[in-house]
C-alpha cells in the first residue's frame, strides 16, 4: 500500500525559482479568472507554484532518474498562451501532466494525512454518450459513479470517452507544497496512469474547484519509485 514513506521531497533551487518567475512574467498578462476573482499577486503566486511543481518533476526525471531529453511545452510554445497546452512535459512519446496543490489545513502528520485524505484529480468531460443518449454526470453525482460502474456502458463507449478526453495524458504526477515550508521544498506524492484515473476515479466535484473531476485517492496510486520502470516501458 502506498504510504508517506513513498513521497519524494524535491528541493527548489534558485535556478528553478528564476525559471518560474520568468515564466510568470510571460504568462501573467494572458491569465483571466473564470471562477474566483484574484488580484495579480494571487494569480502570480498560483502560477509560480504550478511552474515550480513542473520544475520539480523535471528535476526528479533528469537528476534522480538520469533521464535525458525531457521536453517542456512552455519552452517551445509560440501561441503567447492563447491556447491550452497539449502536454506539459514530454519524454519520447510519453506525455506527463502535473497536478499541484498547496496544503494549508493539515498541520500534524502532514504527508501521512495527505496520502490518506487527498486525491489524484483530472477534469471530467461533463457529458458521455451511452447507447446513443447524452448523459450528464451532474445528474448522477449521488450515484458516485466511476466510468467503469456506469450502468449499461460498453467498452467501446468507455474508449470513445477516454480517447476524446481533452486533458488526458499518459500519466499524472501529484505534487504538494506545504504552507509552513514555503516554496523551498515540495513533495511528489505519487502518480497514476491517466487511463486508470479516468476509468477508476469517482466522478464528482471538489470544494473550491469549478467543474467535474475524476477523483482517485492518492493511496490507490503508484509510488514514484515505480515511475522509472513505467517511462522505460512506454517512452
Amino acid at each position: 500500500m502506498f504510504t508517506e514513506m513513498d513521497c519524494v521531497p524535491v528541493n527548489i533551487d534558485r535556478l528553478m525559482q528564476r525559471r518560474a518567475e520568468a515564466y510568470v512574467q510571460r504568462k501573467l498578462q494572458h491569465v483571466r479568472d473564470t471562477v474566483e476573482r484574484r488580484v495579480p499577486a494571487e494569480r502570480g503566486e498560483d502560477l509560480i507554484l504550478g511552474h515550480l511543481a513542473k520544475e520539480a518533476v523535471k528535476k526528479y526525471l533528469t537528476v534522480s532518474l538520469g533521464q535525458q531529453g525531457v521536453e517542456d511545452y512552455d519552452d517551445v510554445r509560440e501561441d503567447e498562451f492563447q491556447y491550452d497546452a497539449p502536454w506539459e512535459l514530454r519524454f519520447g512519446r510519453l506525455t506527463i501532466d502535473i497536478r499541484s496543490s498547496i496544503e494549508t489545513t493539515i498541520h500534524n502528520n502532514i504527508l501521512h494525512r495527505i496520502v490518506l485524505e487527498r486525491h489524484h484529480i483530472l477534469p471530467a468531460i461533463p457529458t458521455i454518450m451511452i447507447r446513443g443518449q447524452g448523459v450528464n454526470f451532474r445528474d448522477h453525482l449521488r450515484d458516485r459513479w466511476t466510468l467503469e460502474s456506469i450502468p449499461s456502458i460498453t467498452p467501446h463507449e468507455m474508449d470513445v470517452y477516454i480517447n476524446g478526453h481533452t486533458f488526458l495524458k499518459d500519466c499524472v504526477v501529484r505534487v504538494y507544497f506545504v504552507e509552513g515550508y514555503g516554496r523551498d521544498i515540495c513533495f511528489l506524492v505519487g502518480w497514476v496512469e491517466g487511463r486508470i484515473l479516468v476509468k477508476e476515479g469517482r466522478i464528482g466535484i471538489l470544494r473550491g474547484y469549478p467543474g467535474l473531476y475524476h477523483i482517485l485517492p492518492i493511496r490507490q496510486g503508484m509510488a514514484m519509485v515505480e515511475f522509472q520502470r513505467y517511462i522505460r516501458d512506454h517512452q
